[in-house]
């Protein structure tokens, strides 16, 4: 078994980060927000509190109102999303391919997510349209990116924390080499 700061370093770093960011350079933009959306679902595996065995709605939406934080979103509040949006864009994408997700449909949230590729502020609404708002998909990968380092500090001096953290990346995906046999 590998020890919590390779686990860390495979599957986090060289693992989701890498995929995304390397989705990012070869401006394949949906891929980038798939794998940051499954990142993030990540991550909220990775924190859900000890007695829970599967993530759910309520970890996702945890996770990123915690940590997940655009450019500028302390000094001008328009600038965050709520996690509850972000959870209804991750299943549109994730599971249609589209923005519309069962949430718009049951009025639970109201305004859709669409995206660009770069752009500031990061997150852009306009005031005569009141169901979109636009995300820069390189801002959610820098938010999403910041809000793993956040975590990895938060978790870092809380033992019980950091030992079930430890454990649940142990059970993740890991990139291994492959020696074929001679």
């Amino acid at each position: 078994m590998a020890n919590a700061d390779e686990s860390l370093y495979n599957v986090l770093m060289n693992g989701i980060i890498k995929d995304i960011n390397d989705a990012w350079d070869r401006k394949s933009y949906r891929a980038t927000l798939i794998l940051v959306y499954i990142g993030i679902d990540a991550m909220a595996h990775l924190t859900m509190p000890a007695e829970k065995e599967k993530v759910t709605r309520t970890d996702f939406v945890a996770w990123t109102e915690r940590y997940l934080r655009f450019r500028n979103a302390e000094r001008q509040p328009t600038l965050a999303v709520p996690g509850l949006e972000l959870y209804a864009a991750r299943c549109a994408m994730v599971h249609t391919y589209s923005s519309e997700a069962d949430l718009h449909k049951a009025g639970q949230v109201k305004r859709q997510i669409g995206y660009g590729d770069e752009f500031l502020p990061e997150v852009a609404e306009k005031a005569d349209v009141e169901n979109l708002v636009m995300l820069s998909i390189r801002g959610l990968v820098d938010a999403f990116g910041r809000g793993v380092v956040a975590t990895i500090q938060d978790i870092k001096h809380d033992e019980a924390r950091r030992q079930l953290f430890a454990g649940r990346l142990e059970k993740m995906v890991h990139e291994l080499p492959f020696i074929a046999a001679a």
